[in-house]
């Protein structure tokens, strides 16, 4: 009799660990976009069909899009009017009364410089006018009471830069890559870093760009950069870009898909150990945008192309793919789909606001052409726990007591209690063994690391 149950409870527990042990895989994330405000946009002041390359982030509570190209069938980029305009959006005010306001102009045109949303205003740094590229950096800062933009001057750049990209890491701004000239052919393979904690202070004279080791790939221009961290600690990442092709004789230029990591806690003991190779992107991205999500996530935005249907050396003639989300395990290493898109042509950078994201971009479903803002909320997707999960769980507890039932009725003394009368099976002793070395701390960590 006694073999028998053992025999019973052994197959019980083969039975029912698969599904215990079974884990969600499900690692899918929502994104709810919509549009933050009617088709009223920023082309409307300027009579046109939308804007890209513009200077665009949040400061007070306000988005705010200064200069960019005003977009229309020019196919060389100096052929396009680059304007001044400075636009400003109340994000406080209900959704319902949300309109551009124009403020000041910039003191020239410009466009397609890099711009980052930091605690002290949005920094604004190089890009072009109609005849050169520029080196000029300064803060766009907006007064919520006040309702008035004002601007301060920074240092310049250690040289001209346009289609460079940039990330701010607590009071540290890092720009990496973009063009020194008009093409492509100089791309560059910089990494500069401007430390704005001196700006508590007001002490702008303490500022100061600081050239660090660049990366170990290829030169490169249009990249993406973007602050997360790795588990450990917190890092830059420099992703994608594009640089003149030097094998293919029917493409201009090659776009780029790897990934690399900067790790400024490693730098400071041992820089030439703070770069190190991260998994390649999935695509070949033409357009793309990037921001960290959650403790280890980074979320691109992407429009991908195929290579292999070139028809030319522009961007309209590769064959574009569905445009896609991606998400970026910092720790794992790992990219994943995590959805699609509306757009795939992104006027600005991505901006975090609130726990939520604002994306200025056009919508590519339009022929107009119209440039839009989205207000992007992340939804992670519920999982509910089910009828089947409740059944094995109800049975499984119905099963423990009714064991515990059984084998009390013949616990006679102490060594049938705690020894269970020397007649425990090998297999169930090391299951109790096994057990006694787990705790709650294991089924937490290792999960979360594998399906963070």
């Amino acid at each position: 009799m006694r073999k028998r149950i053992n025999r019973i409870t052994f197959r019980l527990i083969l039975t029912l660990s698969p599904v215990f042990c079974h884990a969600q895989d499900n690692n899918a994330l929502n994104l709810h976009w919509s549009r933050l405000l009617p088709p009223q946009t920023v082309a409307e002041h300027i009579n046109t069909t939308g804007v890209e390359g513009a200077f665009a982030g949040i400061s007070g509570d306000a988005l705010i899009v200064a200069g960019g190209v005003i977009l229309s069938d020019a196919k060389n980029e100096f052929d396009k009017k680059i304007i001044d305009d400075i636009f400003v959006l109340d994000l406080n005010n209900s959704p319902d009364s949300l309109k551009w306001m124009q403020r000041n102009n910039l003191d020239r045109a410009v466009a397609y410089g890099a711009a980052v949303s930091t605690p002290y205003g949005i920094l604004c740094m190089g890009g072009k006018d109609a005849k050169q590229i520029l080196d000029a950096v300064f803060l766009l800062k907006w007064d919520q009471h006040a309702k008035k933009l004002s601007r301060i001057n920074l240092p310049s750049l250690p040289q001209p830069c346009v289609y460079g990209n940039a990330t701010v890491l607590e009071d540290q701004v890092y720009l990496a890559g973009g063009q020194s000239g008009t093409d492509l052919q100089s791309a560059m393979k910089n990494f500069w870093r401007l430390d704005l904690s001196p700006l508590a202070n007001n002490n702008i004279k303490a500022l100061t760009w600081e050239e660090l080791a660049p990366w170990p790939g290829p030169e490169r221009a249009c990249n993406i950069t973007v602050a997360q961290h790795n588990g450990q600690t917190a890092c830059v990442y420099v992703l994608s870009g594009r640089r003149m092709s030097e094998q293919s004789l029917t493409q201009e230029y090659e776009i780029l898909t790897d990934v690399y990591e900067f790790n400024p806690a490693v730098h400071n003991s041992a820089p030439e150990n703070a770069w190190r190779q991260r998994q390649d992107t999935p695509m070949n991205i033409a357009r793309g945008t990037a921001t960290a999500l959650g403790q280890s996530h980074i979320l691109l935005l992407a429009s991908p192309v195929d290579l292999s249907y070139s028809t030319g050396t522009q961007d309209e003639n590769y064959q574009r793919l569905p445009n896609k989300t991606w998400l970026f395990h910092t720790i794992t290493n790992t990219w994943i789909v995590s959805g699609s898109a509306p757009v795939g042509h992104f006027a600005t950078g991505i901006m975090n606001w609130h726990d939520k994201f604002i994306l200025p971009a056009t919508d590519s479903d339009q022929q107009d052409q119209t440039t839009d803002v989205w207000l992007i909320r992340p939804e992670p997707e519920s999982i509910e726990f089910g009828v089947l999960n409740f059944s094995v769980l109800i049975l499984y507890l119905l099963s423990m007591m009714l064991i515990g039932f059984y084998f009390a009725k013949r616990n006679k003394d102490t060594n049938d209690y705690f020894r269970g009368g020397q007649h425990i099976p090998w297999w169930a002793a090391a299951c109790s063994i096994f057990a006694t070395m787990l705790s709650s701390i294991t089924y937490m960590s290792v999960p979360a690391r594998a399906y963070a």
